[in-house]
């Protein structure tokens, strides 16, 4: 990813997403399922406002376009395997 940002964003976001409705507490039942734990949740009040941004933007990279489809706990379980992966808990 940072290769196609030049180097101008050490943080990238990408959104890899199904289309299917999930609610929050959904995602958090599976994850807290997937990683053996509960998920800490803070939860902040949005104030409504000219300055309450909470809009997301993505540039597609076509490229994805053929990435295989997963559902939600497959999602994650390759999450939690790279996460393990990096932190070298295999």
């Amino acid at each position: 990813m940072r290769s196609r940002t030049q180097g101008t964003d050490p943080y990238v976001c990408k959104i890899f997403a199904s289309g299917r409705p999930f609610r929050i507490d959904e995602l958090l039942e599976v994850a807290e399922r997937l990683f053996d734990r509960p998920v800490p949740v803070a939860h902040e009040p949005v104030v409504a406002g000219p300055n309450a941004d909470l809009s997301v933007t993505s540039q597609v990279w076509t490229d994805l376009a053929s990435s295989p489809f997963l559902n939600i706990e497959e999602g994650m379980r390759a999450v939690r395997s790279d996460l393990r992966y990096r932190l070298g808990l295999n």
